[in-house]
């Protein structure tokens, strides 16, 4: 059976060029650079640790992660304060995100709703997940996809929850044409040769063209929301 796990380590070794980019949204989208004061931020479903740990070099940011895998749990609990469910958590977050993992939930709007209340007033919440339904693949379904997003959806799902959104689009132009490509010839497996090229040549290309032009459409949506 095809794992999570196999997916994280590959894209955590070979997709540098990806993760180094979303840790650029969680910086400037929560302007970690410019806290004054105590924060705290908490990543749900925070598997490896692979974002999470990345903030630990800032001094004020106390850093919580929500994730089930027990072996994560054990290796994240050195570094974060560490908690197996949402419910758990007890204090007030100042930032949440999610990356790559509402797709895995049934409920998502139920998860949204327990977001908003784990989040302080003006708290905020990053979301990254896989877009495009027409997209959803034999990789999305082995890996425990229950869907792919569409934007509007997106949206609406994240409003019902009590949040304002501040930012939401699509990301990764090229890489809807890379997922395309996937469904189309691969068995539902993820080639570490085929991530690697990807993140070397075109995520650099995809990046510096949505620097300027806002993509249509994409492979995944980034969204950013605040309790007001």
């Amino acid at each position: 059976m095809y794992e999570g796990k196999d997916v994280l380590d590959i894209m955590s070794k070979y997709a540098v060029n990806r993760n180094n980019s979303i840790e650029e949204f969680i910086v400037r989208h929560f302007r970690l650079g410019q806290i004054n004061g105590h924060r705290r931020i908490l990543e749900f479903g925070a598997g490896t640790g692979e974002f999470l740990n990345r903030f630990s070099r800032y001094s004020q940011l106390s850093t919580y992660a929500v994730e089930i895998d027990e072996a994560y749990v054990s290796t994240l609990s050195r570094t974060h304060v560490t908690y197996r469910s949402l419910e758990e958590v007890s204090e007030q977050m100042d930032f949440v995100f999610a990356i790559d993992v509402l797709e895995h939930i049934q409920d998502d709007e139920g998860i949204l709703r327990v977001l908003f209340a784990k989040l302080k007033q003006n708290g905020l919440l990053l979301i990254y997940v896989p877009a495009r339904p027409e997209l959803y693949s034999r990789f999305d379904k082995a890996i425990g996809h229950y869907r792919r997003y569409r934007l509007p959806e997106m949206k609406k799902k994240v409003l019902a929850a009590g949040f304002s959104i501040r930012v939401a689009r699509y990301d990764d132009f090229l890489g809807y044409f890379a997922a395309l490509y996937n469904k189309i010839t691969t068995n539902g497996s993820l080639n570490a040769q085929a991530v690697k090229l990807y993140d070397r040549i075109f995520v650099p290309i995809s990046r510096a063209f949505e620097s300027v032009i806002k993509p249509p459409f994409g492979k995944n949506i980034l969204l950013v929301a605040e309790k007001m």
